[in-house]
């Protein structure tokens, strides 16, 4: 497996990959005070300590879809997510090439089963406004390439992120 992201909270030292009761997961080796401590994730852990869904992100490179140097328009994005358990909140953020700003391309609220088996979703399409300008009165998405944030609460997987796009014409 590969681990990329942010963490807050404790002074990890080193991320790693080792098997424990014979499964491939996530290690740490963690500073508290003077000690060194080795820690890995529990299958269980889905909820933070105060009962609150965990919220992950993932951040895509900038999709050039082939042609870096030709205006393209972005028509729609998907996802497909599974082991879906409970709850699960998603935003998904995207913003053209060169762009500062983040802009919401849509929400999705996923109700799947607490006790039962994992669930799974394909094919959740977010579809951009028409003609969004930012303040040179340009239209947001003709651009080069896009950059994505996908964002979420609750206990999934991201399984396939998929963006549809057309050459300026």
């Amino acid at each position: 497996p590969s681990y990329d992201g942010l963490y807050t909270g404790f002074n990890v030292l080193q991320i790693f990959s080792a098997y424990y009761q014979g499964k491939n997961k996530l290690h740490a080796l963690i500073k508290k005070g003077s000690d060194i401590l080795v820690c890995a994730l529990a299958d269980s852990n889905k909820i933070d300590l105060t009962s609150t869904n965990i919220t992950s992100k993932v951040y895509t490179n900038t999709f050039y879809f082939g042609n870096p140097g030709t205006d393209k328009k972005m028509i729609y994005a998907e996802l497909w997510v599974k082991d879906i358990l409970g709850s699960v909140d998603i935003n998904v953020y995207w913003r053209p090439d060169g762009y500062e700003y983040w802009l919401l391309l849509g929400s999705a609220a996923i109700k799947g089963s607490t006790s039962g088996a994992k669930q799974k979703r394909d094919r959740i399409r977010f579809t951009p406004q028409t003609n969004q300008y930012d303040n040179k009165n340009k239209v947001l998405n003709w651009a080069l390439g896009f950059q994505f944030c996908i964002e979420w609460s609750g206990s999934m997987t991201l399984s396939k992120f998929s963006v549809e796009a057309d050459s300026f014409p």
